[in-house]
């Protein structure tokens, strides 16, 4: 299946970099552009399974899941085993789709200091943020978290 010029798991692997990319040029603080990646890392999942599916049956058998069944059960081995983080994505992009049903906490915070004239890590700058058990977790390095997840995946199946 095509999406656009986009048919197959590493091209979204590719669109995944291109959003993160479009979040930090914009000093990560596009609410915009975080969502666009969030949700570019969470449905990776299952571009690869359709993958998968079709080309890569040993992956399946490998992974102890069963070819008959969906992509949620894909979904779950990747957020139980592998990345919480997807688990946390989904909660973001169920949220935003819902209208905050599932939703899991996100904001932005209002630093003393202009983000792209100061040192994000030496001053009180703006970030946007999301809950992660109870902290908050710089939007920037969540993002980065599930590229660095989804990268290393593609790595270590050959994809």
């Amino acid at each position: 299946m095509t999406s656009f010029n986009i048919t197959s798991a590493k091209e979204f692997l590719d669109k995944l970099h291109e959003e993160q990319n479009d979040f930090a040029a914009s000093h990560c603080l596009s609410a915009r552009h975080a969502l666009n990646a969030i949700i570019t890392g969470y449905h990776l999942h299952e571009w690869i399974w359709g993958e998968c599916l079709k080309a890569r049956p040993d992956l399946i058998k490998g992974w102890a899941l069963k070819a008959h069944k969906c992509a949620k059960e894909f979904e779950n081995y990747l957020t139980e085993r592998c990345c919480p983080a997807l688990g946390d994505a989904r909660k973001v992009v169920n949220g935003t789709k819902h209208f905050g049903l599932h939703k899991i906490a996100t904001g932005e915070h209002h630093g003393a200091f202009q983000r792209n004239a100061f040192q994000a890590n030496a001053f009180d700058v703006s970030y946007l943020w999301i809950d992660r058990n109870g902290k908050k977790q710089k939007a920037e390095y969540f993002i980065k978290e599930l590229v660095d997840f989804w990268d290393g995946f593609f790595a270590q199946y050959r994809l």
